[in-house]
């Protein structure tokens, strides 16, 4: 997927996102960034760090599985 996509646009969305995670606001620059898309339409959704991305790819991109863990997480605290 990342040898498709123009590396100007690239940076026009690292740009507009302020060169930040948009999931965890960790600063992308020197960092190894991530074009993250839906894999069902290949909308691209933004740029995320390396971890957030890799997150969301163990999780299947499940809405339903990310809720189950946010209150597994809330009842463990």
């Amino acid at each position: 997927y990342k040898k498709y996509f123009p590396k100007a646009i690239r940076e026009q969305i690292l740009v507009s996102q302020g060169y930040v995670c948009k999931i965890c606001s960790t600063n992308l620059h020197n960092k190894k960034a991530c074009i993250d898309h839906d894999h069902l339409t290949n909308m691209i959704r933004g740029i995320l760090c390396d971890c957030c991305n890799t997150g969301l790819g163990q999780f299947d991109d499940s809405v339903v599985l990310l809720d189950n863990a946010i209150g597994y997480l809330k009842k463990a605290a």
